[in-house]
């Protein structure tokens, strides 16, 4: 990548890293901690961790990690949707998707959304059902897949999948989106 002379600075001073501190540099961090954690999270850790911890450890593990996770992917997303607003003012007509503008705020208000109903709503419910699950397990002293499991344990697990099929693909939705949008702004810019 090549840079004019212009806007490159020939020397480092206090102020060079001073004007760092932008609203595109500040876009730049969000969306970076955004795809990382998507990234990290599902295609890294919790695969890796499915396989190298016993099943009542992963369970404590995701069941620490997600609610910060959510809430970090969140906070980054409300900032990412708010700057790229407040760097394109002519997108005020969120409905013409045509405008590019408005197409990248509604898909980032998107990603929100997603990581949003994962941290308030389904993220919630599943980790009352996981809880629930693995009460009944000590109670019939039968873990959740074990043969001859009672109704009311089949009722969860079948909560369960729901639940984490949805989690799953809010999850997959966020991740398309913001590689979707880290494509753009490699090429267009903030």
């Amino acid at each position: 990548m090549s840079s004019s002379s212009s806007s490159y600075p020939s020397t480092l001073t206090g102020s060079t890293f001073l004007s760092l501190l932008t609203p595109q540099g500040g876009h730049l961090l969000a969306f970076a901690t955004c795809w990382g954690l998507n990234f990290y999270q599902s295609f890294v850790n919790g695969p890796v961790a499915y396989k190298a911890l016993p099943r009542l450890q992963f369970r404590s593990l995701q069941a620490a990690i997600f609610p910060y996770y959510f809430a970090l992917n969140t906070l980054a997303s409300t900032y990412l949707v708010g700057s790229q607003y407040l760097s394109h003012p002519s997108s005020s007509s969120l409905l013409s998707l045509s405008s590019p503008a408005s197409f990248q705020i509604v898909s980032l208000a998107t990603h929100l959304a997603c990581h949003a109903l994962n941290m308030t709503v389904v993220g919630p419910k599943a980790t009352k059902v996981m809880q629930r699950r693995a009460k009944l397990e000590r109670e019939e002293g039968k873990a959740y897949n074990d043969q001859g499991v009672s109704g009311r344990m089949k009722e969860l697990n079948k909560s369960f999948s729901i639940l984490h099929g949805i989690s799953s693909l809010l999850n997959l939705g966020a991740f398309l989106i913001i590689t979707g949008h880290g494509l753009w702004i490699a090429k267009f810019g903030v």
